[in-house]
């Protein structure tokens, strides 16, 4: 895949290829962390208040 692209390896990052991390992981992380967060902030985004464009023109 790598090959494909033209570019040089090392300026991706191959860990899930590899396995090789650049940084360490913590296993006791939640894996989705990030998908829980992108939950909370669209069900903040629909409680907020949406004002309707030219609501006070008739």
């Amino acid at each position: 895949m790598i090959r494909a692209t033209g570019k040089d390896p090392n300026s991706f990052c191959l860990a899930c290829f590899t396995g090789n991390y650049p940084l360490p992981v913590d296993p006791e992380l939640d894996k989705f962390i990030m998908e829980k967060r992108g939950t909370r902030a669209k069900a903040l985004a629909d409680e907020a208040e949406q004002p309707t464009l030219f609501a006070g023109l008739k």
